[in-house]
């Protein structure tokens, strides 16, 4: 293959080696006992989709279930962050409301997300700044729903709580 002679930017894909790597994913899932999903919000290579879905699940699987849990996880984490003074960045996508799901993004009144990030670490809280996510926006942190367990939401509730108090 001439690459010079390929459009710039453009996809590249050995359908050789997705296959290898999807039986290797595969393999994975039996032996280790668990389901593999495609996160496909960040998935940009959609010609492959249906290779990507055969491989992960033969195309069977109903991912819904899966992923309740986070919109379930994102609803009570939203509202201790909403409690105690924080707003909701990207609320909407255009006049629709944005589903919940793996994160969610959170910003306090007055603060960057540099500035934020800086002091949630004295709380013993961990996000991710828009400044490192190539946002626009300098406002705000992402809350990960999905690497926070429930068992973990009253520690949380109570370093907002104490955040709030001292802001």
């Amino acid at each position: 293959m001439n690459y010079n002679t390929l459009p710039s930017p453009c996809y590249i894909l050995s359908e050789e080696a997705l296959l290898a790597n999807l039986q290797l994913l595969d393999l994975v899932q039996k032996e280790a006992g668990v389901r593999i999903i495609c996160a496909l919000k960040g998935y940009a290579f959609w010609p492959s989709f249906p290779l990507i879905l055969k491989g992960c699940n033969d195309g069977t699987y109903n991912y819904i279930e899966d992923v309740k849990e986070y919109g379930e996880k994102a609803a009570f984490m939203k509202k201790m962050f909403l409690d105690n003074g924080f707003e909701i960045v990207y609320d909407k996508d255009g006049d629709k409301p944005l589903a919940d799901g793996f994160y969610f993004t959170v910003a306090y009144p007055g603060m960057t997300s540099d500035e934020l990030l800086h002091e949630f670490l004295y709380y013993g809280v961990s996000a991710i700044s828009l400044s490192t996510c190539g946002s626009e926006r300098n406002e705000g942190l992402r809350a990960c729903v999905s690497l926070t367990p429930r068992r973990q939401f009253p520690i949380l509730e109570e370093r907002l709580k104490l955040f709030k108090e001292n802001h």
